[in-house]
């Protein structure tokens, strides 16, 4: 759903030119909300860092620690500590498995693996978020020879296919994360095809299910050109009558998340209502996996209401994640960052989340996760490093390259030094 700016958004380099590194403010200064604990729906978060990068259309993807990380098991368990025991674990399908047809990439599934067994001890439900935009390099998913619908298939039954998964029940597959400029007829299908081919092998997991033109809740009626979600007929059906239909939702003007600003107090419940009714009719289940603000005042707001309707529609939401934590967001740079660092709580989580858990807060002081270091992608004093960013729609850092490398496009959003 966010039209212009998520691929920016979702590798974590976003940077907002007004703030200023290390001046967080305190969570007193802002608005607080008065909601009492719920237990009406699973609470959770997305514990980002496998996804960021690029889309591996170069002959080799990235290393890891260079350019994405696996170090999640410390941001994951500061909020199951606190009871917010639905994660929601993004990764690229192209890393996981490189070519058409082959064996998973045996050093990504035991990094996946890894963090999987270790949240599923912390008492965790564990989303596994194939975070493609119904593509596999570039291309889209049932609408190229070079990714057909039979690749995706495959792969999506030889990733549910893992001992420590299949058929757990707290192990849900998310097929495909914000799929965008395709027919959601199209689309559809291919989501259907791909709930078939889980359940071919057996599984019985649940299986999360997006809509098209980015998955957006406040655009699920919009009409032109097949996209609108709900006016293509959406019916899915399952033989393991075990799915649910997700979408997300911003709270600034394009609905992005790349803005300070929100558009006011209910642009998030009031985009969920249309959504909402529509589960009601088709007599779905819904999961609302990405959503968010800053901690301006409206968007605290905004954050406490449409936290407030899932909880209050719970015959339709199963529960939500928000959108993100992990060890490569930082407070003073990503609007959307809940990742508690150098001590700091997110206001966002002291003023609003910490309200609506259905759990004891812990009483000692929260304090940040201190995960394993992994190496983070250098600059150059001015240009761009190996596989660091260089280019893209909103980009303001360096456009070049240091030698050896070219600035290389990878998508709208996104160019690296390769």
């Amino acid at each position: 759903m966010a039209i212009y700016s998520n691929l920016k958004r979702i590798i974590g380099t976003l940077l907002i030119s007004s703030w200023v590194a290390g001046a967080y403010p305190s969570a007193s200064g802002y608005w607080v909300s008065s909601a009492t604990s719920s237990c009406s729906v699973k609470q959770g978060i997305t514990v980002a860092g496998p996804e960021f990068g690029s889309t591996c259309t170069h002959s080799n993807c990235e290393p890891w620690g260079s350019a994405y990380t696996w170090d999640l098991t410390a941001a994951g368990k500061w909020y199951t500590d606190r009871g917010m025991k639905l994660l929601r674990i993004p990764f690229r399908w192209e890393r996981m498995q490189q070519t058409f047809g082959s064996t998973l990439n045996a050093t990504e599934l035991s990094s996946l693996t890894s963090v999987v067994s270790t949240l599923l001890g912390y008492g965790a439900t564990v989303i596994l978020d194939v975070h493609n935009y119904g593509r596999y390099k570039g291309n889209k998913i049932g609408e190229s020879s070079q990714a057909t619908t039979t690749n995706y298939n495959d792969f999506l039954k030889a990733l549910v296919n893992q001992a420590t998964w299949l058929d757990n029940a707290n192990v849900w597959i998310g097929i495909m994360n914000e799929p965008y400029d395709m027919s959601a007829t199209t689309w559809h299908s291919t989501a259907q095809g791909a709930l078939n081919a889980i359940r071919s092998i057996g599984a019985t997991n649940k299986v999360i299910i997006p809509g098209a033109r980015w998955d957006g809740a406040h655009s699920w009626y919009t009409n032109g050109d097949g996209w609108g979600n709900a006016n293509s007929a959406m019916t899915i059906t399952d033989s393991g009558n075990n799915f649910a239909i997700e979408a997300h939702q911003y709270f600034d003007s394009d609905y992005s998340g790349t803005s300070m600003s929100c558009v006011n107090n209910t642009v998030g419940s009031v985009a969920l209502g249309a959504f909402t009714s529509w589960l009601r009719t088709k007599g779905y289940m819904g999961l609302i996996t990405e959503f968010g603000g800053s901690y301006y005042d409206t968007c605290l707001h905004a954050l406490d209401n449409t936290i407030t309707h899932i909880e209050s529609n719970s015959d339709v939401y199963l529960g939500y994640t928000l959108f993100a934590t992990g060890p490569w967001w930082h407070l003073d740079t990503d609007v959307l960052c809940l990742y508690p660092e150098n001590g700091i709580t997110p206001i966002q989580y002291t003023n609003v989340i910490s309200k609506h858990i259905c759990a004891t807060s812990p009483t000692a002081a929260p304090v940040a996760p201190t995960p394993a270091p992994t190496p983070a992608p250098t600059v150059g004093s001015s240009c761009s490093a190996q596989w660091a960013q260089c280019g893209g729609i909103g980009w303001g850092g360096p456009t070049c390259c240091v030698s050896p490398y070219t600035c290389t496009y990878g998508n709208d959003w996104y160019y690296q030094c390769l």
